[in-house]
């Protein structure tokens, strides 16, 4: 796992155990600099605080919240469902 994440270029994955075994992944972080040229500037502070909340296992609604945004047609369509396009992607 260490080593296709360095392969990747991506940040070494956490590892946990406390009672189940547990591996957090980071996505590489020009994913960002992909994403944000499709949106407007203005969003770009949003989409970094969606890649670090989504760090930890988070909800849409957790997720939402960390941006500050209501409309959840809006958030998954603007946010997530870029997101996971620039990740099938790569």
């Amino acid at each position: 796992m260490i080593e296709e994440a360095r392969k990747h270029k991506c940040p070494e994955p956490k590892f946990t155990v406390n009672g189940f075994f547990t591996a957090t992944f980071w996505p590489f972080m020009e994913i960002v600099q992909k994403v944000t040229p499709l949106v407007t500037p203005q969003v770009t502070p949003q989409v970094i605080a969606v890649l670090k909340a989504a760090r930890t296992v988070r909800s849409r609604e957790e997720l939402q919240r960390t941006v500050g945004l209501k409309d959840r047609q809006h958030f998954r369509k603007m946010y997530i469902d870029s997101l996971l396009s620039v990740v099938q992607d790569n």
